[in-house]
């Protein structure tokens, strides 16, 4: 019997020490990645704070006020270092264009089409909050330069941005039930054309949404009930933050008076927020008493996993009208699911759908293997490996991640990819093993966390899910149909963009 007590306590004492070891892990891991629960959740953080940064260019091609609040202090600083880094190796090496980027915020830092009025800083003047000292050019040289770079055409955009912005699209098309101006790019006709002959579509769906900002910044019909599926953690740091920002979050809510009353730290701490506090500017509340005011008609946020089935009855629960038309956005989210997961996703979301509806995603293309005799030809044990899928799998991770295949190394692609390629608050291992993490520094990867990639055509892949295709190319096809010029040199790439609509 008293062995039997030993025994007893013994087992309850490891139980014990594995709920501490556990407690203390996980705690670990949110401080390490700024409070989040993995480095995936932290990548919405730096994505939020590439777009911050382009909101501060005076040509920026997106403009999202509120990016810079919720990205946290850490990633912006991450951002700011890498953007700050490569203005002055620009300045360094590329002659007088360069010069006059860094002096007058005109480079290549970031991309998008012209939608702020106000002048801003330049990403390295962000990084010290006051005006940093570019290499100054006599004034002939410098309206020399200036005028080059107007001739040159607008400013070349990158993977990130023209990503945000082709979805940005989507949503104004479809509310707007085809009459957004974004319907004439030829990437969206398509698509404008399906919704002209559809019901208004008045419900948006955002899937893995992270800390996007799309309610408070475009503008949308009236009645748009938006919903936005993400992890806890990140739907949890997002509702805090925009509250700390003075963001509504109800429709036909006031803001605590006590809110009014304080500085608000998340509503804009880049260069121009700062200057217009030392020029004692307060912030400017909406109509509805807010900073930021909802410009949808609704906003929920639903914490689910998406990896498991019967996810869509927390929406449905949330008030999602499944008789109604919807439109799914799944902004940088397949990649992350397994094969399995990604079929029974879209599956479930067009059971979850009414006539009408649309979806648009981010997709990975895998390339095509290598025919056997290509391989042989080369003579070369190594190029035989070319054909292999493992191979296959790490040449296309290599061209879906990186905006540029041959972009030059002081060029801001390498911010612009800050999703891809991220510099995380501290170094170290997750879960107990090693994840994309570089020997000898605390840069971490996100593409080690990449599951899935199109093996293959995409439109034959949406079919098989419901969803019938309308627009599939890759995101450089993508800026051409724009009109612009893509950040880098590169000719090929393996992430695409795809619209949809249900069958």
């Amino acid at each position: 019997m008293r062995a039997l007590r030993v025994v007893s306590v013994g087992v309850g004492t490891i139980a014990v020490v594995e709920l501490l070891r556990r407690a203390v892990l996980a705690r670990w891991a949110r401080r390490k990645f700024c409070g989040l629960d993995s480095l995936v959740s932290f990548s919405a953080c730096v994505i939020a704070a590439r777009r911050a940064f382009e909101t501060e260019l005076p040509d920026a091609y997106i403009c999202d006020p509120l990016a810079e609040g919720l990205c946290g202090k850490e990633a912006l600083e991450a951002c700011r270092k890498r953007l700050a880094a490569s203005e002055r190796k620009r300045g360094d090496g590329a002659g007088p264009a360069a010069a006059t980027g860094a002096a007058t915020g005109t480079g290549s830092a970031s991309d998008g089409t012209a939608t702020s009025s106000q002048p801003a800083a330049t990403p390295a003047t962000a990084a010290n909050g006051a005006a940093t000292t570019a290499p100054q050019l006599p004034a002939t040289e410098l309206q020399a330069a200036q005028d080059k770079d107007a001739a040159a055409g607008p400013r070349p955009i990158s993977r990130l941005i023209i990503r945000t912005k082709f979805f940005d699209d989507v949503a104004s098309i479809v509310t707007w039930q085809g009459a957004a101006a974004a319907a004439a790019v030829p990437c969206h006709a398509p698509l404008a054309a399906v919704c002209r002959a559809a019901a208004a579509c008045r419900q948006v769906v955002l899937l893995g949404s992270g800390l996007d900002s799309r309610p408070w910044r475009l503008a949308l019909p009236p009645g748009v009930a938006w919903f936005e599926v993400d992890r806890r953690d990140v739907l949890a740091a997002k509702t805090r933050r925009l509250g700390e920002m003075g963001a509504q979050t109800r429709a036909h809510s006031r803001p605590p008076a006590a809110l009014q009353m304080q500085p608000l730290p998340g509503a804009g701490n880049g260069a121009v927020a700062q200057q217009g506090q030392q020029q004692g500017q307060q912030p400017q509340w909406g109509q509805q008493g807010y900073v930021h005011p909802l410009k949808a008609g609704s906003w929920e946020c639903v914490a689910v996993d998406l990896q498991h089935r019967g996810w869509s009855r927390g929406l449905l629960r949330a008030g999602l009208d499944p008789a109604q038309p919807v439109c799914w956005i799944l902004e940088g989210l397949l990649y992350y699911l397994e094969e399995r997961d990604v079929r029974a996703l879209l599956q479930e979301a067009a059971s979850a759908s009414g006539p009408g509806s649309v979806l648009a995603a981010s997709i990975i293309q895998a390339p095509p293997a290598l025919p056997a005799a290509s391989a042989t030809d080369s003579g070369s044990p190594s190029a035989s490996s070319v054909a292999t899928p493992t191979a296959a799998a790490a040449a296309a991770s290599a061209a879906a991640a990186s905006p540029s295949t041959s972009a030059a190394p002081g060029t801001p692609s390498a911010a612009a990819a800050a999703a891809a390629d991220m510099r995380a608050p501290s170094g170290g291992k997750a879960g107990g093993k090693d994840v994309g993490k570089d020997k000898g520094s605390a840069s971490w990867n996100v593409r080690s966390e990449f599951k899935w990639r199109c093996e293959g055509g995409v439109p034959e892949f949406l079919a098989e899910c419901g969803w019938s295709a309308l627009w599939t190319e890759s995101w450089l096809q993508t800026v051409q149909s724009y009109g612009l010029t893509p950040e880098g040199a590169s000719t090929a790439s393996g992430v695409y963009f795809t619209s949809a609509k249900l069958v």
